[in-house]
């Protein structure tokens, strides 16, 4: 399987960074920005292709890529952990 890597995730986290504690004036180096992100790209690359092969770049158009990997599991997980939550405080639907 491919490794699938959220762009807009590592482009909103690289951008976080560049203007955090370092960055006092919050002035955008644009070829910095870029430089982080596919220093990013590659770093994962270089570290999971032995194992996973080829990075694969999802981006977000009208409709998530991520709902038709995710979507079916994260809603049973949620659904459990809401069940497990609310038992173990002795919470109903009614005192939720």
């Amino acid at each position: 399987m491919p490794i699938l890597v959220d762009l807009n995730q590592v482009a909103i986290s690289n951008l976080m960074v560049s203007l955090g504690a370092y960055n006092k004036t919050f002035e955008l180096n644009e070829d910095l920005i870029r430089h982080m992100i596919l220093n990013s790209l590659r770093a994962y690359r270089v570290k999971f292709q032995e194992e996973y092969g080829e990075l694969v770049i999802c981006c977000d158009g009208k409709t998530s890529w991520i709902n038709s990997y995710v979507s079916p599991l994260t809603f049973k997980v949620l659904s459990f952990t809401d069940n497990i939550t609310a038992a173990s405080c002795g919470c109903t639907d009614s005192n939720i």
